[in-house]
């Protein structure tokens, strides 16, 4: 079987959407620190014994690893893309996280059933999964968590009323997303140097989720899709300031559950 390679090969492709589409110079991060922030103001609020150990659901790169390492006694950290797996072994050793962090070259239904997580991350790792995996993966990292354990959700947000599904890729080093159909978002899986996006809209996968057993305690949009906003704008209060506001904007949307007993 063919080794799993992240199709944006040094997110090639997504560095040239935000090159193109960032509002202003380092809105991209900021919009995204937003969230973060929002995220571990919440961890921080949680008991000692909510905060023992830390599932990274798709780590990529490791780059949040760091962010969330002061807050978990235990970190397991899993991704199918070898290559990107030896980049968090480098930030984890980087950040003498290694005495309390386990990697694992695998993918997320790989993981056993044994294990109980506290906290489980899924950032911007569900819209390049084939449709008919997603929510069988949610339902493996919900059976994973203990009672009253966390799952935070970072993926693409539709402002349309249904799911939309997009390939992004370069042509002639010029950046081309275009919308396709759901039967070839899944054929574009796993094709290097085609990124196919799967954007969902944010109450069905909430109630899909609430099926699951999970409630939904936090949810905001992010990475605006707004253009010529100004620097000093509160860009993504204003996408959040209503229901009907984030129905309308934010590429990307953050989404925290928590397991009901």
């Amino acid at each position: 079987m063919k080794a799993y390679q992240y199709p944006d090969t040094h997110d090639v492709i997504t560095n040239q959407y935000i090159k193109h589409h960032e509002p202003y110079p380092q809105y991209w991060q900021k919009s995204e620190d937003r969230i973060l922030n929002r995220l571990i103001d919440h961890l921080r609020s949680l008991p000692e014994k909510g905060r023992q150990r830390f599932l990274d659901a798709g780590c990529g790169g490791g780059r949040l690893l760091p962010v969330f390492a002061p807050y978990f006694k235990e970190i397991i950290a899993l991704d199918p893309d070898n290559n990107r797996l030896n980049m968090a072994k480098d930030i984890i050793n980087k950040n003498n996280l290694a005495e309390k962090t386990s990697l694992f070259n695998c993918k997320t239904e790989e993981l056993k059933d044994q294990q109980n997580f506290d906290f489980i991350l899924s950032s911007h790792i569900l819209q390049h999964l084939p449709t008919n995996s997603v929510f069988p993966i949610l339902e493996h990292l919900i059976n994973l968590l203990n009672p009253n354990g966390l799952l935070a959700v970072t993926t693409c947000h539709s402002i349309a009323p249904h799911d939309v599904y997009t390939k992004s890729y370069l042509e002639n080093g010029q950046l081309q997303e275009i919308a396709i159909s759901k039967e070839e978002f899944n054929r574009c899986i796993d094709q290097t140097g085609i990124l196919p996006a799967h954007f969902f809209e944010s109450e069905t996968f909430t109630k899909t989720i609430n099926t699951l057993g999970m409630e939904r305690l936090d949810f905001q949009v992010f990475h605006a899709n707004i253009p010529d906003i100004h620097p000093l704008t509160d860009t993504d209060d204003l996408l959040n300031a209503s229901p009907e506001m984030q129905a309308q904007h934010g590429r990307d949307m953050y989404l925290l559950f928590r397991k009901i007993n």
